[in-house]
């Protein structure tokens, strides 16, 4: 008797936790609100060079440490041609004033053929990036000389604080442009966290542990 009591009151909490639910988490994968990112891109109105010999970076820095998911930047393709644009997260420093390394810790591709300016997304599979580290978009392309991609540059005042952009040549040797930024914004992937129990189904699984232990003292007191 009391084994199918046990099982009834089992069925019912399963059906009550159930119903409880877990707290939602961010599913890993999604976009989190924008941690980086330029000026307006309506600003973007002088441009670089992203060619096979003409390369572009910009610094930044990051108050906190994310998984990064996705670059956007405001492009156009010159000739209207399938080039691939090419762009690359390296390391550098000490200062997001000091031009890009050779280290290059993460890269996203595509093949655009748009002649007008608009905006692309380059994806980046939750490559770690930490706190107060110089970090640097490094952007070029396999087009012929200026025959590539137009990048988009904000030259409004005032500049980018945290980072600044720089020009250089086969992604070597780089100039500073610190009166100029990309146009870009920086968007971080969401941590899956572990699930979390709700309010509800705490209150179900304390209920159910409670009955369950009643009905375990009354078995153990009948008579066998």
């Amino acid at each position: 008797m009391s084994g199918r009591i046990l099982y009834r009151i089992t069925c019912v909490a399963a059906l009550v936790i159930g119903s409880a639910g877990w707290g939602a988490p961010h599913a890993l994968g999604q976009s989190c609100s924008s941690v980086v990112t330029s000026y307006d891109f309506s600003n973007g109105t002088a441009t670089y060079a992203a060619d096979v010999q003409n390369w572009s970076a910009q610094s930044f820095e990051l108050t906190a440490g994310i998984l990064l998911g996705k670059i956007t930047l405001l492009i156009s393709n010159v000739g209207a041609t399938g080039d691939t644009m090419m762009v690359q997260i390296r390391t550098g420093g000490p200062s997001v004033t000091d031009p890009p390394g050779s280290t290059v810790i993460a890269t996203s591709t595509i093949s655009d053929a748009n002649a007008s300016a608009h905006l692309v997304d380059f994806t980046f599979p939750g490559t770690p990036l930490s706190a107060n580290t110089p970090y640097y978009i490094v952007v070029t392309s396999d087009g012929a000389n200026t025959a590539g991609y137009d990048l988009f540059v904000d030259a409004s005042s005032p500049t980018f604080t945290p980072g600044q952009s720089f020009s250089g040549t086969n992604g070597v040797s780089w100039s500073s442009r610190s009166e100029v930024d990309l146009a870009f914004e920086l968007r971080a992937v969401c941590q899956n966290p572990a699930p979390v129990l709700s309010a509800p189904m705490l209150l179900a699984v304390g209920m159910t542990l409670g009955i369950l232990g009643l009905l375990f003292i009354r078995a153990r007191r009948q008579p066998s």
